[in-house]
């Protein structure tokens, strides 16, 4: 059974399981052991990464970093400086030789500069190839785990400006969390339930050393001596439907004396539970013992002198918290049927123990970061601190640019997220190297001007209106015959702005920064933008979810695992006519529209919906797609429609004359680029790769 149809199968279970009391969901201590108290530190903020380094304590969450000094008495810890600027959602955090280095998913990775500890500095931040999520440190080198993209490399000479390196990517990785330790790197493979191992005295071309089954979904992981820890959740890869769901929470413990052939020698498992969000586990030593966090089940401590025979000894759960219904809504259950949690009075939430983020072994006591309810220490004799590391050598790397047979390629200075033509030039969305304009000069392309220094992400054109998405701001410009742009307007925003479109003539934005929602811009006045009523998805919107253009007012939105939204334009913004969660499309699938219909790839098969179809018969017209019809799709307007495919590094050519039997003319490598939407300039391919630049196809 496919992976997504496994998952359905599991989902629809759930209702039952839960009303025959079969799932027990975070709330209860476990049976038979010992439970621990802890005591919360006044003045934290709730938060998921969470360092120490004997002296301070780093917290990162809610849109801020805080410094709790130790230094007078590490049983209450004394909050003695704050950085605000940051994300409200920091992933996981590593410190490093006085720098902090944060993930934040969407948002990338933020630097800030602790070597005053009473005077944090937020130094920068920095665009990752996708969402980061781990990160770990280990000499001038820098490990980000981007889920589905890898492992991204940085040399972090200049701490407080990485410097790319490359993306590696081999096979099927979903990274959550990595650790270092020497040559050796582990990476927690989520969904695919395994940790991999790779070598990394290369940094500029990691090899892959083995593949480690777990038992339920891989997270954390640690390296210590000959031996893996790694911390799983989710559901178990063993027994029947019934026995996996909810059941592959718990900790792993593997000999890598030889890595290529890892022997596991035992594990334990915790109680049994499942929700959507929160979906990460970490895992430290701890003395003699081993810390584990698992989400809201809470802190285990695990004794495991024996790694043949480990038990669990000891437990600390957070205060309950007030968590969204939705928390459990996949679609395919009631969340009312959830009998085991308490309903708060609202009845718009459940009350759970607060999830554990991270956890910080020291001395006789563990310092734990609540989600949402702070920091909390908990005494724990014969708890000690994590023990020092082997570190990785400094490593002179130099990144080789990847030639792609039929283009010509070009350095823009950053991350090329995306680029926009008129017909005559190249508006290029260069991350962190601003807005660039490109025009060819007979010999190829070359550089005309930087209109915007600011870090852009995305650029889309109607007629003459230009209109640039930026952190959290839209800009818009008049596109001059002759000159450069002129400065029409910005519009600040609350929320990220990442993927831009312009609809209905270019009077209508459609944007939205990876999470769920969809904010709908007025650009009638371009000089005076207004924020219409936003619009929310069932789950995040991964990339970009929408067409380049509307058909008959309608588009059509891919919101990962929930299926399509359509929505209708208009002059109060985008209108949610309805959504069809029967057929999941996968998440680095884009739509597009080509003549008068919608076309959406999924899989082995492709679907062409028109507007007036988008009720229940919508996905009536199936047609088997060709190998490479996948990823995010652009159509020239004639005979040629294009599929970039991020994660895979892949663009793929076909002759749509007849959409219903596209035919397959060229696939281009620009691994370990990251192709993004392509862009038709005179029938050629302009293709916006990432970290390896701009490629352009020759005449």
């Amino acid at each position: 059974m496919g992976r997504s149809l496994w998952i359905m199968g599991l989902l629809g279970l759930l209702p039952a399981l839960l009303c025959r009391g079969e799932l027990p969901v975070a709330g209860s201590p476990a049976a038979g052991v010992r439970q621990l108290v802890g005591v919360h530190v006044p003045g934290s903020v709730g938060g998921n990464a969470l360092c120490g380094d004997g002296s301070c304590l780093y917290l990162a969450g809610k849109g801020r970093l805080q410094v709790f000094d130790l230094r007078r008495n590490p049983m209450k810890p004394q909050l003695a400086a704050e950085v605000k600027g940051l994300p409200w959602v920091c992933r996981q955090m590593a410190v490093h030789r006085g720098y902090a280095y944060i993930t934040a998913r969407n948002q990338g990775l933020w630097i800030v500069d602790l070597r005053n500890p009473v005077a944090p500095k937020l130094v920068g931040n920095f665009d990752t190839a996708e969402l980061a999520t781990g990160v770990d440190v280990s000499g001038n080198l820098l490990f980000v785990a981007l889920r589905y993209y890898g492992v991204q490399i940085f040399d972090i000479t200049n701490p407080a400006a990485p410097k790319h390196i490359t993306l590696f990517r081999n096979g099927k990785v979903e990274a959550q969390s990595i650790f270092c330790r020497g040559n050796l790197l582990a990476v927690g493979d989520w969904g695919h339930s395994r940790v991999q191992l790779l070598d990394v005295r290369n940094p500029a071309a990691p090899e892959e050393i083995s593949y480690v089954p777990l038992q339920g979904y891989g997270d954390g992981v640690y390296l210590h001596g000959n031996l893996l820890y790694a911390a799983t959740g989710h559901h178990s890869r063993q027994g029947s439907t019934a026995e996996r769901f909810g059941n592959g929470h718990g900790m792993e413990i593997f000999d890598i004396s030889d890595p290529r052939k890892a022997v596991r020698l035992g594990g334990v498992h915790f109680p049994r539970f499942f929700a959507l969000g929160n979906d990460f586990w970490s895992v430290w030593p701890a003395g003699e013992m081993i810390a584990v966090a698992d989400t809201h089940n809470g802190l285990f401590l695990v004794e495991a002198a024996d790694p043949r025979n480990p038990r669990i000894v000891a437990q600390f759960q957070l205060p309950p918290v007030r968590v969204r219904k939705n928390i459990f809504d996949n679609s395919l259950m009631d969340a009312s049927k959830v009998l085991s949690v308490k309903l708060a009075g609202d009845g718009k939430h459940f009350l759970l123990p607060d999830c554990v983020g991270s956890v910080v072994p020291a001395n006789d006591r563990l310092y734990v970061a609540g989600n949402q309810s702070g920091l909390f220490v908990v005494e724990l004799p014969g708890c000690a601190p994590v023990p020092a590391r082997e570190e990785l050598g400094r490593s002179e790397v130099t990144s080789a640019v990847k030639e792609v047979p039929g283009f010509l390629h070009y350095d823009c200075g950053g991350m090329v997220r995306r680029v926009a033509t008129d017909g005559q030039l190249l508006y290029v969305a260069a991350s962190s190297a601003g807005l660039q304009i490109w025009g060819e000069d007979g010999k190829g392309w070359k550089k005309i001007a930087t209109i915007s220094e600011n870090r852009i992400y995305d650029v889309s054109i109607c007629g003459t209106l230009l209109v640039a998405a930026e952190e959290k701001k839209l800009s818009m410009w008049r596109i001059q015959k002759g000159k450069l742009p002129v400065l029409l307007g910005q519009m600040k925003s609350s929320f990220p702005t990442q993927i831009l479109h312009l609809y209905r003539n270019g009077t209508l934005a459609a944007v939205s920064g990876g999470g769920n929602r969809i904010d709908f811009i007025d650009l009638r006045d371009p000089a005076r933008p207004r924020m219409l009523v936003p619009s929310h998805e069932r789950r995040i919107l991964y990339i970009d979810s929408f067409p380049e253009k509307e058909l008959e007012g309608l588009i059509a939105v891919n919101s990962h695992g929930a299926g399509l939204s359509w929505y209708r334009l208009e002059e109060t913004g985008g209108r949610k006519l309805r959504s069809n969660p029967a057929l999941r499309f996968n998440q680095f699938d884009g739509v597009t529209a080509v003549g008068k219909q919608f076309l959406m790839p999924s899989g082995k098969q492709f679907y062409l919906f028109s507007p007036e179809k988008f009720g229940s018969d919508e996905f009536s017209q199936k047609f088997p797609a060709p190998p490479g019809m996948e990823g995010l799709p652009s159509w020239n307007g004639g005979s040629l429609l294009a599929f970039s495919h991020r994660s895979k590094g892949e663009v793929t050519l076909f002759d749509v004359t007849n959409p219903e039997t596209p035919q397959w003319k060229k696939s281009f490598d620009f691994l370990p680029g990251t192709p993004d939407r392509v862009v038709f300039y005179r029938n050629r391919l302009i293709v916006p790769a990432g970290f390896d630049g701009l490629y352009c196809q020759k005449p």
